[in-house]
């Protein structure tokens, strides 16, 4: 239970001291919650599953793992996904028919086969998602609001067609191009999209050059099974690019670059055509992406552990901000933990790091209130509360601080 749904930790401790009917728990987790396991976001936990499938099925198919260790394991990855209740895995599935197509060796029948098992599963786990996010479905949710931030980063590109808006100022700027009844986003959810924005043509240079260098790559690659299960898997990643940030994510940016790799090797490229600046450049983006990892997995535990041991909790966070500084994360934990001691001018100086590299969200927004509430400063917590009324209207937390601040 605590693997699955870490996030309900401080649950879960306060039921094992009850009489609780842990089923009736476990089913009320598993209607209303997403799986996500210790991945952020449960569309990249069903995206980093899915990724690794094609490999896991390649083993089976070579009886490198056992039948009766396989088959359980194939039922409890397919149940992962469909508790994820990601929509995006159903381009997932796609993504992985269409490598099917253009690189498995195969006749008129299988293909007749591989469609009418696309359809069938595509079908299937789209109804099982369907349960539990019919309500989503119906209004189009996912989609409509992905298009919101779609149309922001154009609108960002067209601002500064040139550089962009510059790196990590998507979030910042999406407050100029977009309504107060919109919702808000730190990112694009579509790397193409959020390149383009942040660098402008510059990015679209980068996209096509790297392009370019992924379309020579797979051609010159031989058709293995093994080749065709790590293509299958770019895919995958490919498509969730689509649809968000994937490689920004550092579970997902580790994987795309081991899987690159791996393609690379068996590729057939001479040494010569790999030359020193390409190993340099997998160096660097290995060296870069594995701290970032790190520090975000140090943040998240600091998360997890908030509500059950704020000692630990903080220590973790001190870690992930050692690490890397630029841990929004890890920052609102050490903040909330100095508020909680009472340690007003370390919270303060810590807020400004945290504002400065993430102004618009709603946790920035909240513990600004709470440090203006303690320093006595209603100016600040009125002009708070003003600009959250116009950003994020109806938000609840904000309307009753109002009311409260009113009754003084």
């Amino acid at each position: 239970m605590f693997f699955i749904f870490p996030k309900n930790v401080k649950y879960l401790k306060k039921l094992a001291e009850k009489d609780i009917n842990f089923g009736s728990v476990f089913w009320n987790q598993v209607k209303y919650h997403r799986l996500k396991s210790f991945f952020p976001l449960p569309t990249e936990f069903s995206f980093f599953v899915l990724a690794i499938f094609p490999v896991f099925i390649y083993f089976i198919y070579k009886k490198k793992v056992k039948y009766s260790i396989s088959v359980p394991l194939t039922i409890i990855v397919l149940l992962a996904l469909i508790l994820s209740k990601s929509f995006g895995i159903l381009i997932g599935f796609t993504a992985i028919f269409i490598a099917l197509f253009l690189y498995l060796p195969m006749d008129k029948k299988i293909r007749e086969i591989i469609s009418v098992s696309l359809f069938f599963i595509v079908l299937s786990i789209g109804s099982l998602i369907s349960f539990f996010r019919g309500q989503d479905l119906l209004s189009l949710t996912p989609l409509r609001l992905r298009s919101f931030h779609w149309i922001v980063a154009i609108k960002e590109f067209l601002s500064s067609p040139f550089y962009g808006v510059g790196p990590g100022n998507f979030g910042p700027y999406s407050n100029f191009f977009s309504l107060y009844s919109e919702p808000h986003s730190k990112y694009a959810h579509n790397f193409i999209l959020q390149v383009i924005a942040e660098l402008g043509s510059v990015g679209i240079l980068f996209l096509i050059i790297l392009t370019i260098s992924l379309i020579k790559l797979l051609k010159k690659i031989e058709k293995t099974p093994l080749n065709i299960a790590l293509i299958s898997s770019l895919f995958v990643l490919i498509s969730y690019n689509l649809i968000d940030i994937g490689v920004y994510f550092p579970s997902i940016g580790i994987l795309f670059s081991f899987i690159m790799g791996f393609l690379v090797k068996n590729s057939g490229i001479s040494k010569k055509e790999l030359n020193k600046k390409g190993k340099l450049m997998i160096a660097v983006i290995l060296l870069l992406s594995i701290p970032v990892f790190y520090s975000d997995y140090k943040a998240r535990n600091a998360k997890l552990f908030w509500n059950v041991d704020k000692e630990k909790s903080f220590n973790y966070a001190l870690k992930a901000s050692e690490i890397i500084s630029f841990n929004p994360t890890a920052k609102t934990i050490i903040i909330s933990y100095y508020l909680s001691k009472g340690k007003r001018k370390k919270a303060e100086a810590a807020f400004k790091e945290l504002e400065s590299m993430d102004p618009i969200s709603l946790t920035t927004h909240k513990l600004r209130l709470v440090i203006a509430e303690q320093k006595g400063d209603i100016y600040e917590i009125l002009s708070t509360i003003n600009y959250v009324k116009i950003k994020y209207k109806n938000n609840h937390y904000f309307v009753k601080y109002e009311e409260k601040t009113e009754k003084r």
